[in-house]
């Protein structure tokens, strides 16, 4: 980790599991909140930050809409191709967002070829922990255990714990 540039992503819960797509709800206001926090923390201590997110529907997508406002690089890591070809019932506007998002990420990482597999979610989301220095994890989504350990156990990281329900 440098002491200047600080890599940040969020580990959490898919949208359903925190109050669905309700950006009025309290659990979703918390996150949104906790993740402006840190941004401005590390903001004032005269860091350069850089998310990391694979852009998934919810909050990694909200993170990335934060860095963008906050004029803030971000990388993109796809987990595969066409992942927004999945989603069904997404209204046109949020697939359009979601192009565009990535339109504006600093980087775009295709990490596997191919279509989906729940394999390739969580070896992508392994890259990310290892490419982060900051890590927020919002309750619910734990790395594989042995991902965890490294987050632990390497001093270069910090594991942020978040329950957005107290």
């Amino acid at each position: 980790m440098s002491d200047k540039i600080i890599k940040f992503s969020i580990l959490c819960h898919r949208p359903y599991s925190l109050d669905g797509y309700d950006k009025t709800s309290y659990v979703y206001k918390r996150v949104i909140e906790a993740i402006e926090t840190i941004l401005h923390g590390l903001e004032k201590d005269d860091k350069i930050v850089v998310g990391l997110t694979k852009l998934g529907l919810g909050l990694d997508q909200d993170f990335a809409k934060i860095c963008l406002e906050r004029d803030i690089s971000y990388h993109v890591y796809l987990p595969y191709r066409n992942q927004e070809s999945l989603w069904v019932n997404i209204p046109d506007f949020d697939l359009e967002n979601y192009q565009s998002i990535i339109d504006h990420s600093s980087k775009c990482i295709q990490v596997h070829e191919g279509n989906y597999s729940p394999k390739k979610i969580l070896q992508t989301q392994s890259r990310i922990i290892k490419d982060s220095d900051y890590i927020l994890y919002v309750n619910g989504f734990w790395p594989t255990q042995s991902e965890y350990n490294k987050i632990l156990y390497d001093p270069c990281k910090k594991l942020i714990n978040l329950n957005p329900y107290v």
